[in-house]
């Protein structure tokens, strides 16, 4: 039976990580009702989980620009690129 590091082992494989998430009961309410109200916003499983992938994919990219626009990331790639 896989236990929890061969279930880490297999999903780092593939690029993912196991994060651990609370029930929505166990959530505060303030946060709690944020998420529900964001929730509304999709009408089907389907939906919540084409625009989950969707982020998923955008990731990747959208923390290499993060990166890029960090203080003196744009110095140390010039002063990769000369060297």
């Amino acid at each position: 039976m896989p236990g929890l590091a061969s279930i880490e082992a297999a999903l780092g494989a593939l690029g993912w990580a196991l994060v651990p998430v609370p029930k929505l009961k166990m959530l505060p309410e303030e946060l709690r009702s944020k998420v529900e109200a964001l929730a509304a916003d999709f009408t089907s499983e389907d939906e919540a989980l084409g625009a989950a992938i969707a982020a998923a994919a955008a990731f990747p990219a959208q923390a290499a620009k993060d990166v890029a626009n960090l203080p003196g990331a744009r110095r140390r790639v010039a002063q990769a690129q000369a060297a």
